[in-house]
């Protein structure tokens, strides 16, 4: 049993390092990376499990795998910028993945309502969810809508007036809103998910047209959507590279996939530039995939 328990241990030593550096290429690795935490929770566990074997090798080896993984995500979670919590907010942004095959309207609004942010970022609004979100006239008569995009439909929706206007981005050329208000620009994002070699390339692709974009804006900037990406992984890069800033906890939240937290990775964010100060909350599920999130922002 013991020597079984060994060769098990080594056979899961191996394939952990072999995942980590798949997780290094542009492909499988957009869709590998994001786990890392998940990579590094089990590999340090076997670490722990081979030292009553007394094969310091064996541990050596863990550990080498293990800190093969935490080392980039350690440069990335420090070297990233963070916002200390604000004392008081002057702008709320709230950004819901409503999962288009979600039905559950009421439940969507009951949140938008309690929530009432100053400017909502919802993706995933096919024409059904344009059409339901109309009852939201009332608390936002503002708002930017884009139909007959499914899966890849965006909209966004403001208690002030905005300026909007649809960009596309990428080979796919998928929709990006940027609204413009009187004293900040709010972007609502949503690239491709990475599912396959080509679909990660459009990701990237994306984010990068995004970055430069953004990188031409003179107000306070917000970028709030679905990204398809985590801190861990390669195509938020550029955003890292461009100093966007994190809302105090952000970065390792759980807001996908809702119904697994031991998957739980955070793929929505709210970035921003030219903040004093921000804070980011993850809310309830409601009826999709992703939980909503909210940030907090003090400029």
């Amino acid at each position: 049993m013991r020597r079984f328990c060994f060769i098990g241990l080594c056979l899961l030593g191996g394939l952990s390092a072999f995942v980590i550096l798949l997780s290094l290429l542009p492909w499988p690795g957009e869709m590998l990376a994001p786990f890392r935490p998940q990579i590094l929770v089990g590999t340090l566990v076997l670490a722990v499990a081979s030292l009553p074997f007394l094969s310091w090798k064996l541990t050596l080896a863990v550990g080498a795998v293990a800190t093969l993984n935490a080392t980039p995500m350690a440069l990335r979670w420090f070297g990233r910028q963070v916002l200390p919590a604000p004392d008081t907010a002057n702008l709320t942004i709230l950004s819901l993945n409503v999962l288009y095959r979600n039905s559950d309207y009421d439940r969507v609004e009951d949140v938008i309502r309690r929530e009432s942010a100053d400017v909502v970022v919802a993706s995933e609004t096919d024409s059904e969810w344009i059409l339901q979100l109309q009852s939201l006239n009332d608390l936002y008569p503002y708002s930017q809508t884009i139909p007959g995009r499914g899966a890849f439909g965006l909209s966004v929706h403001a208690k002030s007036p905005m300026k909007a206007e649809v960009l596309e981005l990428g080979g796919e050329r998928l929709p990006l809103i940027r609204a413009e208000f009187d004293t900040y620009v709010v972007y609502a994002v949503h690239p491709m998910p990475p599912g396959s070699s080509d679909k990660a390339t459009e990701n990237g692709v994306y984010l990068q047209q995004l970055a430069e974009v953004a990188r031409l804006e003179t107000k306070p900037v917000v970028l709030a959507g679905d990204f398809n990406t985590t801190l861990w992984s390669s195509n938020i890069r550029p955003l890292v590279k461009d100093r966007w800033q994190w809302p105090s906890g952000s970065g390792a939240a759980y807001t996908w996939p809702v119904g697994a937290a031991f998957l739980g990775i955070q793929i929505d964010h709210i970035l921003t530039q030219k903040m004093r100060a921000g804070r980011f909350r993850v809310l309830e599920p409601i009826g999709s995939d992703h939980r909503p999130v909210r940030a907090d922002l003090q400029y």
